[in-house]
């Protein structure tokens, strides 16, 4: 279990084994989960063979990020979110249990695309962000 301090402790969602890390990519930016909202560089999205997982991208920061997993049969969907390049753009991911997640990128199309290459389905249109779970 990852060591979460703070009222986001809760937050954290793991999937159990990803799978194996061979050839994973991965991409720097932030995130949004619930009411946490980390900027970029703060997180580290990395795509595995079966699942993909957010955590925190520098060891050393003094807030303990939670953790946030997936197994792509998970996933109901990744769209784009915001409209603002560099400012506000970024892909949310929702699962089956109704949970979702934006990962804040400057580089929303090759997350997309590298998303929707493990079976993941990508909605193309990108919605505008709220501030309330229904996003």
């Amino acid at each position: 279990m990852v060591s979460v301090s703070g009222p986001w402790q809760s937050l954290g969602r793991e999937a159990g084994s990803l799978g194996s890390a061979e050839g994973a990519r991965s991409f720097l930016g932030g995130y949004r989960l619930g009411t946490l909202n980390a900027t970029w560089p703060f997180v580290r999205l990395s795509l595995f063979r079966d699942s993909l997982r957010l955590e925190p991208s520098l060891r050393q920061f003094p807030i303990r990020l939670p953790l946030w997993e997936a197994r792509y049969s998970e996933l109901i969907e990744a769209q784009p979110v915001g409209r603002v390049p560099l400012l506000s753009t970024g892909v949310r991911f929702r699962t089956t249990g109704n949970e979702w997640i934006v990962f804040w990128t400057a580089h929303r199309g090759r997350v997309m695309a590298a998303v929707a290459s493990h079976g993941v389905k990508v909605v193309p249109t990108p919605v505008r962000f709220r501030r309330h779970p229904e996003l």
